[in-house]
């Protein structure tokens, strides 16, 4: 991975650690040792809750910069130990890219190295194929649960849909749960999540269709099936009557 506009930007060659007792060895640590200047990380591409930015010269690698990151007391430190969850739970998984490491300014971390997707769009931007959409955005969810890894920042902007498939992104360590094998322990986690994936559907099709009974991933994959077979009849029905 280059990082040819980001002379500013060095991989460290020794394992991150925030002190003596907490290492980070899956967790890759780019040292900025410019003057903090945005223009050093490429082309503003978005200005949210974080400065999003493209590479210049490498389309496929973003740098997610909190807006904070000039203040000398700012350390947004979760972002090690989740990274490092991610990878540790993850590290089966194929379909989802997580961020690929964390960017340092004298030790304090001021954000994080991610996949660009150029050709992304929202999939609110695509309302004819939603239903299919919300599919495959469940197998995502899914998978993760599966990994004890719960993303409940879940809105239809944070699926991107792509030349090879959808895509998640934003990874916030705010918004990431890790569960547990003992039974019971992630119940607020599941429920929340299903909860999140209900709201976008709300918002993507525009109808409620009885989901208030879902609080479990497998029945929201029933309920998901159920719309989806429920969204296609509707739609012959609609064709007929033109």
């Amino acid at each position: 991975m280059g990082f040819s506009v980001m002379k500013n930007l060095i991989l460290a060659d020794s394992i991150y650690q925030r002190n003596s007792y907490q290492q980070f060895s899956l967790v890759k640590n780019y040292m900025y040792t410019g003057d903090r200047n945005l223009e050093d990380f490429g082309i503003l591409k978005k200005n949210h809750s974080a400065y999003i930015f493209q590479d210049a010269e490498d389309p496929e690698i973003g740098y997610r910069i909190y807006k904070s990151y000039k203040n000398p007391n700012f350390d947004n430190r979760k972002d090690a130990s989740m990274i490092q969850r991610l990878y540790m739970n993850g590290r089966d998984i194929q379909d989802i890219d997580f961020p690929y490491g964390i960017i340092t300014k004298e030790n304090r971390i001021i954000g994080q190295v991610i996949p660009y997707y150029e050709d992304g769009v929202d999939m609110a931007c695509f309302p004819d194929d939603a239903g299919e959409n919300l599919l495959k955005a469940y197998s995502l969810m899914k998978e993760l649960s599966d990994h004890y890894i719960y993303y409940l920042d879940i809105h239809e902007h944070n699926f991107l849909v792509t030349s090879s498939g959808i895509k998640l992104i934003d990874f916030d360590n705010e918004l990431i749960g890790f569960g547990s094998c003992l039974a019971g322990f992630n119940d607020f986690y599941e429920k929340t999540m299903v909860m999140n994936f209900i709201t976008m559907i709300h918002s993507l099709l525009g109808y409620r269709f009885g989901m208030y009974r879902v609080v479990t991933m497998d029945a929201l994959y029933d309920a998901l099936m159920e719309l989806l077979d429920f969204d296609a009849k509707a739609k012959v029905m609609i064709k007929n009557n033109i």
